[in-house]
């Protein structure tokens, strides 16, 4: 039977892990979730979510993503992997409540991706161990997160700082218009405007316009 993995990324490690994995997996598929559609699971036995930990937790747009199609998962084995560099904090408890209902055969694999001395050989490793446990459907659970993590990280900290961040790109004189971060923005949510980037407020705060930009001409500032 056929996979479905579906991912979301900003700075493109979730979506290069998505597509290791979619070449160790037969029959699998790499979408990205911004281009999901409910056709996607006819004949599917077992769909994946790739996607980065931001601010503690799972990503805004997967967030709402698992919610419209958790009763689509009912029966299927379900597999789901969280890249960071720091700490995973409650991201799997966010899902897991996500998807009480779903009836799904549920798996966590959390993958690392250092900020500095990325090892490729340790990258595949990775890729490999949860390839091979993926087309076994092997159910497996994630390590529990302390109290802290899942409380204060995850639950005050991520909400408070996923709309904090929408309110501070901005753009600086170096911006050529090159409509860069307009093509990539997973959320759809930047309007080129005068030939400069315009966020609305459907931000994932993913960082790809900063970290995609050729220029260097966008930053994540605070309010003055």
């Amino acid at each position: 039977m056929a996979t479905v993995i579906y991912f979301f990324s900003g700075t493109g490690n979730s979506f290069k892990i998505a597509e290791a994995l979619s070449n160790k997996v037969d029959g699998a598929r790499v979408i990205p979730v911004s281009a999901a559609k409910a056709e996607d699971l006819s004949g599917v036995s077992s769909v994946g979510f790739v996607f980065p930990v931001l601010m503690f937790g799972i990503p805004a747009y997967v967030r709402d993503f698992l919610k419209k199609t958790a009763s689509a998962l009912e029966g299927r084995y379900v597999f789901f992997v969280a890249s960071f560099a720091g700490n995973a904090a409650g991201s799997f408890s966010q899902i897991a409540r996500l998807m009480k209902a779903s009836r799904a055969r549920l798996s966590y694999y959390p993958f690392v991706v250092p900020r500095k001395d990325f090892n490729r050989d340790d990258f595949f490793r990775r890729v490999d161990a949860i390839a091979e446990s993926v087309a076994a459907e092997r159910t497996v659970q994630a390590d529990r997160a302390s109290f802290s993590d899942r409380v204060i990280l995850t639950g005050i900290v991520n909400p408070m700082g996923n709309v904090f961040m929408r309110r501070v790109f901005t753009v600086s004189d170096a911006c050529t218009g090159c409509g860069t971060c307009y093509r990539l923005c997973p959320a759809k949510n930047i309007a080129m405007v005068d030939g400069k980037p315009r966020w609305g407020k459907r931000c994932a705060v993913c960082y790809g316009c900063v970290n995609w930009c050729p220029a260097k001409a966008v930053q994540a500032k605070m309010d003055p």
